[in-house]
C-alpha cells in the first residue's frame, strides 16, 4: 500500500486526532491524509497563540510590511507550485490558478506597501496645545476561516490586513484544501512571521463548531449563508469582531441596447469559471423579451465552445467533491418537468472526475428555485419586459453579493445604480473579477456589512484608538 503525505497543522497538538483523507476532484483518490485535533486540542492550542500577540505587535507595522513584501515574492515564486497543488485539491485549471496566485501577491505587496501611508490620522482639537491622534491597533488574536473555491486569493486577503494590523493568526482552511494552506502558511514562516503567533488548524464541521466557541478578538469567515448564521450567534455570546462574506445568487439583467457579443462573454465568465464555484458567480440571467430568443441562442453556441476537464488546455475544470456533484443533478432533476433543461454537449472522457457539464435552465422568473444560490455551474434564464420588472426580480433573492446590468442608456444604469440591492454592482461588466484594490462585500444575507479587499479591510482587521495628549497641563 502506498503512503500519501500528511499534512501538519501548526500549533495545534495533533495527538488522539480522528485521520482524514483527502480525495483528489480529478480521480477521486487520495492524495495526501491530515488529523483534526480534539476539542481540547483547539483549546489549548488558542490559549497558547493567544499569549503570544504581542509579539506581532511589538515587530511595528515597517517590520511586519516589509515581512508581507516578502510573503509577496516568496508566492509570486512559487505560483506554478501553488497552482498544480489547487489543481489537485479542488480541480481548478491551471491558468486560472496561476492568475490566482499572482492577485494574491499583488494584493499582499499592495497592502504592504499602501500602509505605511495609512498609518492613522491627526485630529485638531479646541486646545492648540493638545495633540489628537486617531491610529489603528490590533485587536488580538484573529481567527480566519477560508472557502475551498478560491483558497490562495483567500488566504491573502484575510491573513495580509490582519498581520499587518498587528494581530496574532490562525488559518482555517477548507478540509478540501490542507496542502495549498499548509504551503501558504510555510512561505508566511519562510517570510518571517513567527512559528509562535501563527496557527494552521485542519479539520471540517465539527472543529469549525469547536473553534468558534473558543476565546479571541477578532473572527473572519468565507462560506455559506447557513453557517455564516451559526457564526454569528456563536459571537453573540462574546464582544468580539465578526467579519462575514457570505454566499450569493447574483443577477445578471442584459437589455436590448447592450453590446450583446460583450454581454455573451461576460455571461459565460460570471455563470461558468470555476465551475460556477464563486459566490461572485452570476448564476440569475434576466433578457429583455425582445432579444431573448436571440440572446440564447448565442450563448449556447459560444458554452459549447468551452473545453471541459482536467487536460491542460481545459478551461472548465471539475467540482470539489462527489456532494456538489449531487447537487448539480438533484437541481436538474428537479427541473426537467417543468423547464426547458439545456445541457452543453461537451465530451468527458474521465469517468472518475467530478465534472459537470455546463447546464442552462429557463424558467419563471418567480420561481422559488430560481434565487437560492447553487455553487454549480447551472444557469438559470428568464425573460423580462420592463426595467421596473426586472428590477423587482433582481431583488427578489435574499442574497445581495453582485450583480451585473448590461445597458448603455443612462437612464436606467441611474435606476438600477439606486434601486438594485447588491455590495458591489457593475455596469456593462461581470458578477465577479473586482480587482484588489475594489472593496469586497455584500448586502442583505451576502454579508453583515464588512468589507475585504482594498486599503479599507485594514479597518476591518484594527479598532481605532483616539490618544489625546495636553501638553498645557
Amino acid at each position: 500500500m502506498v503512503r500519501v503525505p500528511r499534512v501538519e497543522s501548526l500549533n495545534f497538538d495533533q495527538e488522539d486526532g480522528i485521520v482524514v483523507y483527502k480525495k483528489s476532484p480529478l480521480s477521486n483518490e487520495v492524495i495526501c491524509e491530515f488529523i483534526e485535533p480534539t476539542k481540547e486540542s483547539i483549546t489549548k492550542g488558542i490559549e497558547n497563540l493567544r499569549q503570544s500577540v504581542d509579539n506581532v505587535e511589538d515587530l511595528g507595522i515597517v517590520k511586519r510590511a516589509k515581512i508581507l513584501m516578502h510573503l509577496a515574492d516568496n508566492l509570486e515564486n512559487s505560483k506554478e507550485e501553488f497552482a498544480q497543488i489547487v489543481n489537485k485539491e479542488i480541480g481548478k485549471p491551471i491558468k486560472l490558478g496561476l492568475a490566482e496566485a499572482e492577485a494574491a501577491a499583488s494584493f499582499i505587496r499592495s497592502l504592504a506597501g499602501a500602509a505605511m501611508f495609512h498609518a492613522g490620522e491627526v485630529i485638531p482639537s479646541a486646545n492648540r496645545r493638545k495633540l489628537v491622534t486617531y491610529e489603528r491597533r490590533p485587536y488580538g488574536l484573529a481567527v480566519l476561516i477560508v472557502s475551498f473555491n478560491t483558497p490562495l486569493p483567500n488566504y491573502a486577503w484575510k491573513l495580509a490586513p490582519a498581520w499587518l494590523a498587528g494581530n496574532g493568526i490562525v488559518l482555517k482552511p477548507s478540509e478540501h484544501t490542507p496542502l495549498s494552506a499548509r504551503l501558504f502558511v510555510d512561505k508566511c514562516i519562510e517570510s518571517g512571521m513567527p512559528r509562535e503567533s501563527l496557527g494552521l488548524l485542519f479539520g471540517g464541521a465539527e472543529v469549525g463548531k469547536h473553534l468558534v466557541r473558543q476565546e479571541f478578538e477578532l473572527l473572519s469567515f468565507t462560506g455559506s449563508l447557513s453557517v455564516g448564521l451559526s457564526i454569528q450567534e456563536a459571537s453573540t455570546r462574546v464582544m468580539r469582531k465578526t467579519i462575514l462574506e457570505l454566499g450569493g445568487s447574483n443577477p445578471i439583467i442584459v437589455f436590448s441596447d447592450a453590446n450583446l457579443d460583450h454581454a455573451v462573454e461576460n455571461v459565460v465568465q460570471s455563470a461558468f469559471s470555476n465551475s460556477g464555484q464563486r459566490c461572485a458567480s452570476g448564476s440569475r440571467l434576466y433578457v429583455e423579451q425582445n432579444i431573448y430568443a436571440d440572446f440564447l441562442l448565442k450563448l449556447k453556441n459560444r458554452i459549447s465552445q468551452l473545453k471541459v476537464g482536467i487536460e491542460l488546455g481545459d478551461e472548465i475544470g471539475t467540482l470539489v467533491d462527489q456532494n456538489a456533484l449531487i447537487v448539480y443533478k438533484d437541481f436538474l432533476n428537479q427541473c426537467e418537468n417543468s423547464c426547458k433543461v439545456w445541457i452543453s454537449d461537451s465530451s468527458i472522457s474521465h469517468p472518475n472526475a467530478h465534472i459537470a457539464p455546463p447546464a442552462i435552465v429557463e424558467m419563471k422568473a418567480t420561481d422559488p428555485l430560481f434565487g437560492e444560490e447553487l455553487f454549480v455551474p447551472i444557469l438559470r434564464v428568464a425573460s423580462f419586459d420592463t426595467a421596473e420588472q426586472v428590477l423587482e426580480y433582481a431583488n427578489s433573492s435574499k442574497y445581495g453579493l453582485t450583480a451585473a446590468v448590461w445597458t448603455k442608456r443612462l437612464t436606467l444604469i441611474e435606476l438600477f445604480r439606486r434601486g438594485l440591492n447588491a455590495g458591489v454592482l457593475n455596469f456593462n461588466g461581470p458578477t465577479h473579477g473586482a480587482e484588489f484594490q475594489f472593496p469586497f462585500g455584500g448586502a442583505r444575507n451576502s454579508g453583515n456589512g464588512t468589507k475585504e479587499v482594498g486599503i479599507g479591510s485594514l479597518d476591518e482587521y484594527s479598532f481605532k484608538q483616539i490618544v489625546t495628549i495636553d501638553f498645557s497641563n
